[in-house]
């Protein structure tokens, strides 16, 4: 069930039902099984069983009840539906989603019945949203709009909460109640006690093997700081503990291995790098090794590279990272958000320099540009937080005196300070960490300084405020202290945070859920330390700390017996599966939810540690006894939406950013006479919001002709029928769309003027009728190789494109097709058309930055003609392209030179060239042509139909295969109610229906009768809209609004009247 895949489940849930009938719950497992394959048949057969097999035997069973009432709401048979959803609310314990769905029951005509459910249904479950909306609804309906803003304001703040949960009818969506459960088995999930004994166990030497350790105070020239980090790549973690050596070993480095224990590296060239203040690891060249940039706190901090498997090499000038300035502490994370890690600086003299990744192994300093001060009170540390849940990087920079800064980032390479933040800007703090303890999607901060130790949050009027957790300087937590450390991690393992503090020398973990003074947990005992850091060196048994004396050998406090096992995850940015790559491949910004149970931790992966230095390590988490994690919810670095279940405890898990098509536009299925089948996409040049570079979007083309494929589109009941649905996180905004029926004379073809347009004719979407085309005789690549076979038949092989970039989506190396026919192409008569079969794979507007960035364009194809004496010349250059999925589309080739019997296509996008033909139009008096008009459109929601990816990464979309539920996100805004839509669709009017994930249009039209025999029917879909994607680098992509087109009376009237669905977020 948790795969959705409910024919498998009915049979397994099925025969356990034939085995047990008496056992009831598996007899509902069944009907939940059955009613969420939505077909009239399992309808039928769900509702059968849930009446002859469990309520005729315990009439009150309670799942039995809501899943019929459930079964009989989705019928439309609500009077039926609302006693058992009455009761089953009202009963003990009180259930919300049936309170939800009971104000669903109701009658339009009950307002003031359907609020008070809604009303019950949020008292019950807090976290429930949808019914703060349908309150929201029920309000307007009495005339009282103005009071339901809070309840909308509270519907969309709720979006940002992990633990908030949307009713509807999706299985996971329907409430505990509606869910399979596990028969005959324990079903708690969480064990109530902790294991006896410690947190943590007694401190013991890090390492046996003999190194120079510093001797005398830690106030020296250099701090010493630590991280950790897996350098060498075998799998095991090692230390490196900065300015904690002597002599001409500065730097101890000590690789892991198996077996727990630590080797000094004594001529590793990390090791002699001198003055380190901060080490920040990360694979900022994505190329699978780590890196670290040395900040040094004489200046000259320094930027290595693993070249290759354990060679390292100094590349800071080569790569423009100089940083003349004494570094205090930094980061190493994608402040842009293009798929490759920035480097920040912060300086002992007040400086940021925030050094830009340009994804060709350089870097800039963007700081000042970026609207990043400098001035001369220098910088203490720093933090990383998404503070307005915009999903992009906030920065927070904590001077040696007030006021620090707090930077909003408003992508694009500019940041603004943040309102709101006075008190907190003004405050004594020296370090500052950014957490999630309570899991609800909000951003806390913790600090430290001389008033103690706070936790920061956001009044109602958005004004960051104090709640102490514990006072400054108490003996408790070890005397003055000197350098202040912040870490936030479960360590008993209970799935709670906690948070880790210094004094002194001495280090303590304390309760950050409480709102004043913080309950001490644990205080360590052992020698004096002059720093220290977590570090996951046993993954099953979580979180270590290890502490560095200021004048010896470090220390380690190990897991001690008082914890339950933990589960860790390596979160990257590579698919294994796929060559591409969004997000970078150190996984640091991502941010993740888990539950287990009914408990959620909440966490990101920026820094989990106040500094100084940068670990990178995997994320532990623990689940409170539990088996596994019942769901793990990621938000990548690129603001992609992520889900997996079931994941053990016990076990490191590698999570990978699948790499599937976030948006294209609406997808095209047609009725072909036996099923609907997946035609392309539509729509491609309607896109809006598309940045092409910094300041510039791409200028949308709302008509789009599709001439559809011979045969995939037959009458059902005397009418043509399509679907445009949305299986991406993305918005349609349909305005019209007709048919245009052409039924041609034996012998004849046609293609239509149609692409996405760059710098060639602007293309018209009139059809091109031609009974004469001219495939080459001969094709190949730039390299010689031979794909005439590839390219001369419309077969879905394609010929190759050029190498692929892996840094960008849709880039390669230019590659070359030459087409060299038997005869020159000039006839004299009208000029011929190309016409082409093919796809795309697309970029992004994340991907277009990041590769404008690094001057590496997308250049679209271009074509040259050779003349009779060998000569190339430019014919179209940069003309276009297929917009999408397989299509067909043509562009007329101007005035060809003479005796030209060789055409060469280039470009460095990723184009798959299907077929390839040079066509010449003519005139066809007894061509017959008729347009239809809409006889009937619906919006409905449908799910999400299932896709594979073919060879060539040629998409495809099977209809029957329908998933209630993807990983994808509704930008905020009001959406077509779901019914009949036909006055929105069926005029070019700017009226348009607007439907988003997992959402369809469902279209008909009445055809006319057959052609005659011999003829060629061939249809175009003719459409008119936009659609927007939720790319972070796309123009207000996470609100439906502005709405394209433009604004009438007329359409102000049928927009009140049809736009009435709000959603916003998962």
């Amino acid at each position: 069930m948790g795969r959705f895949d409910y024919a498998d489940a009915a049979k397994a849930f099925g025969a356990v039902a034939s085995a047990r009938p008496d056992a009831l719950d598996a007899q509902v497992n069944l009907a939940i099984a059955l009613l969420n394959q939505q077909k009239s048949e399992d309808l039928a057969r769900s509702e059968s069983v849930l009446r002859e097999r469990v309520l005729a035997i315990d009439a009150r069973h309670r799942r039995g009840r809501y899943v019929l009432a459930l079964l009989l709401l989705n019928d439309g048979r609500t009077a039926e539906a609302l006693p058992h959803f009455r009761d089953v609310a009202d009963a003990d314990p009180p259930d919300a989603f049936a309170a939800y769905f009971a104000a669903r029951s109701l009658a339009a005509d009950q307002p003031d019945q359907t609020l008070l459910w809604y009303r019950k249904a949020i008292a019950l479950d807090p976290l429930l949203r949808s019914a703060y909306y349908g309150a929201f609804q029920a309000m307007q309906r009495l005339g009282r709009g103005d009071e339901g803003r809070d309840l909308l304001q509270r519907f969309e703040d709720l979006d940002r909460n992990p633990q908030a949960v949307v009713a509807e009818f999706k299985y996971l969506h329907m409430g505990p109640l509606a869910e399979a459960i596990t028969i005959d088995r324990d079903r708690a999930a969480i064990a109530s006690t902790m294991p006896a004994g410690s947190a943590f166990a007694a401190a013991a030497p890090l390492v046996a093997q003999p190194f120079p350790w510093r001797s005398g105070p830690s106030g020296g020239p250099v701090s010493p700081s630590i991280t950790v980090v897996d350098v060498n790549g075998d799998g095991t973690l090692d230390v490196f503990a900065a300015g904690a050596g002597g002599g001409t070993t500065p730097n101890a480095l000590l690789t892991g291995d198996a077996d727990g224990s630590f080797q000094p590296q004594l001529r590793h060239p990390l090791a002699s790098v001198a003055g380190v203040r901060t080490a920040l690891w990360g694979d900022y060249d994505n190329n699978g090794l780590v890196d670290v940039f040395l900040g040094r706190s004489q200046g000259g901090s320094q930027l290595w590279r693993q070249v290759t498997s354990g060679v390292w090499r100094d590349v800071t000038r080569a790569a423009g990272a100089v940083a003349p300035e004494p570094a205090v502490d930094g980061a190493m994370f994608d402040a842009d958000h293009d798929g490759d890690l920035d480097i920040l600086l912060l300086s002992a003299r007040g400086s940021i320099r925030l050094l830009s990744n340009n994804g060709d192994g350089t870097f800039r300093n963007i700081a000042a540009a970026a609207g990043l001060t400098n001035d001369d009170r220098g910088a203490r540390g720093l933090a990383i937080a998404d503070l307005d849940a915009d999903r992009d990087a906030d920065l927070i920079v904590i001077r040696q005196t007030p006021p620090h800064d707090l930077y909003l980032n408003d992508r694009l390479w500019q940041y603004h300070r943040a309102p709101g933040t006075d008190v907190l800007a003004n405050a004594a703090i020296e370090t500052v960490l950014a957490g999630d303890v309570d899991a609800d999607g909000d951003t806390e901060l913790y600090t430290d300084g001389p008033r103690g130790i706070e936790r920061w949050v956001r009044d109602r009027q958005q004004v960051w405020q104090p709640a102490q957790l514990a006072a400054g300087d108490t003996g408790a937590l070890g005397g003055p202290a000197t350098v202040r450390q912040l870490a936030l991690a479960d360590i008993d393992g209970n799935g709670s945070l906690d948070l880790i503090v210094t004094r002194g020398s001495s280090w303590a973990v304390i309760d950050p859920s409480a709102r004043q003074s913080g309950s001490t947990q644990f205080t360590a005992q052992g020698p004096a330390t002059a720093t220290w850091t977590l570090g996951l060196l046993d993954p099953a048994r979580g979180p270590s700390v290890i502490g560095l004396p200021a004048d010896g050998a470090p220390v380690v406090w190990g897991p001690g017996p008082g914890r339950h096992p933990f589960l860790a995850l390596v979160l990257t940015g590579r698919d294994s599966r796929s060559d591409q790559l969004r997000s970078n491949l150190s996984g640091i910004g991502a941010s993740a939810a888990v539950r287990a149970g009914s408990h959620w931790t909440a966490l990101n992966t920026w820094r989990w540690q106040s500094g100084p230095g940068q670990s990178l390590q995997p994320v532990a988490l623990g689940l409170g006894g539990a088996a596994q994690a019942d769901f793990l919810a990621v938000t990548w670095s690129d603001g992609v939406f992520q889900t997996e279940l079931s994941l053990a405890a016990g076990t490191v898990h590698r999570i990978e950013e699948t790499q599937r098509q976030l948006s294209s536009c609406p997808v095209l299925f047609a009725f072909n006479g036996r099923t609907f089948g997946f035609v392309t996409d539509v729509l491609g040049v309607g896109g809006i919001g598309f940045l092409e570079r910094p300041g510039v979007y791409s200028e949308p083309y709302p008509t789009e002709h599709v001439l559809l494929p011979v045969g995939s589109l037959v009458p059902k009941d005397g009418r043509y029928q399509l679907k445009l649905g949305e299986p991406m996180e993305e918005i349609t905004y349909l305005d019209a769309a007709s048919l245009s029926v052409y039924d041609l004379p034996p012998g004849w073809q046609m293609t239509l003027d149609e692409r996405k347009s760059i710098a060639g004719p602007v293309p018209t979407g009139e059809p091109r009728f031609f009974a004469r085309d001219l495939v080459p005789s001969r094709a190949t690549t730039r390299s010689g190789e031979d794909v005439t076979r590839s390219i001369i038949t419309a077969d879905d092989v394609a010929a190759p494109t050029g190498t692929a970039d892996p840094r960008f989506i849709g880039r390669t190396a230019e590659s070359q097709v030459t087409l060299e026919f038997d005869r020159p192409l000039e006839t004299g008569g009208t000029p011929p058309l190309l016409v082409i079969d093919g796809w795309i794979e697309y970029p992004y507007a994340q991907t277009i930055f990041a590769a404008w960035q690094a001057n590496a364009p997308y250049r679209a194809p271009s074509i040259e003609a050779r003349d009779r004496d060998g000569r190339w010349h430019m014919v179209l250059p940069e003309f276009g392209y297929p917009a999408g999925m397989p299509r067909q589309m043509s562009v007329p080739l101007p005035k060809l030179p003479r005796g030209a019997s060789a055409l060469r296509l280039s470009t460095t996008q990723e184009i798959y060239w299907d077929r390839l033909a040079v066509a010449y139009p003519e005139s066809v008096p007894a061509v017959r042509h008729r347009r239809l008009p809409v006889s009937a459109a619906r919006l409905d929601v449908t799910g999400f139909p299932h896709r594979t990816t073919l060879s060539q990464r040629r998409p495809h979309y099977d209809y029957d295969r329908r998933a209630p539920l993807l990983d994808t996100r509704h930008p905020r805004g009001w959406y077509t109610a779901t019914g009949a839509i036909e006055p929105l669709v069926a005029a070019t009017d700017d009226a348009v229906a607007i439907f988003g994930p997992g959402e369809e249009v469902h279209l008909e039209f009445v055809a006319p009768p057959p052609p005659p025999p011999g003829w060629t029917r061939r249809i175009v879909l003719e459409v008119r809209g936009w659609c927007k994607d939720m790319d972070l680098y796309t123009k207000d992509g996470e609100t439906v609004e502005p709405l394209p087109g433009r604004a009438s009376p007329q359409r102000d009237e049928l927009h009140r009247r049809f736009n009435t669905r709000y959603e916003a977020g998962r």
